[in-house]
């Protein structure tokens, strides 16, 4: 619902689609369940999620059914007021960089592209954000069904973390 201020929210900030139904979020909940399952999934350590429906991290951890579409959706708004940034020596801005460190963190190492030190000036639309430093490429290849799952698990943390992280 909107108001003079800006969006009121009514329910939780987030949903995850399981197989027992919708189950709410709140938004540090669901950063919590997909920074743990994505840990899990490397064997690593994961934080203390036993205040979260198992189901929810199942689902989380499965990605959902025959590419049917996102388990996981938040509600939120692309911030418009950033400041621009320069590219940095990655040819990221500091806060693309922030997102490549912080998804490294979690994930590993990643098959990435997009940018390049100096920046790129060609390969995509014109309109990219890539030239402006401020996009990167995810790759997962090749396509098997491992893939598939670790792709639905970076999604979601990604969902999870936009605000904090300004992904539009």
């Amino acid at each position: 619902m909107r108001t003079e201020v800006g969006w009121l929210r009514v329910g939780p900030e987030c949903m995850v689609e399981t197989s027992e139904g919708e189950v709410g979020l709140d938004r540090d909940e669901a950063q919590l369940a997909t920074t743990a399952v994505a840990l899990l999934a490397r064997g690593l350590e994961a934080p203390d999620t036993s205040g979260i429906d198992e189901a929810v991290l199942q689902r989380l951890a499965d990605g959902p059914s025959e590419d049917a579409g996102a388990s996981l959706k938040c509600q939120g708004s692309a911030a418009s007021d950033l400041p621009e940034q320069q590219l940095s020596v990655t040819g990221l801005t500091p806060r693309a960089e922030k997102l490549r460190e912080a998804m490294t963190e979690v994930f590993g190492g990643q098959s990435l592209g997009g940018f390049a030190p100096g920046g790129i000036d060609q390969g995509h639309r014109a309109e990219s954000t890539h030239y402006d430093g401020r996009a990167i490429d995810i790759f997962f290849r090749p396509v098997t069904e491992e893939n598939r799952r670790k792709g639905w698990m970076l999604a979601h943390w990604l969902v999870a973390h936009a605000e904090d992280l300004h992904i539009q």
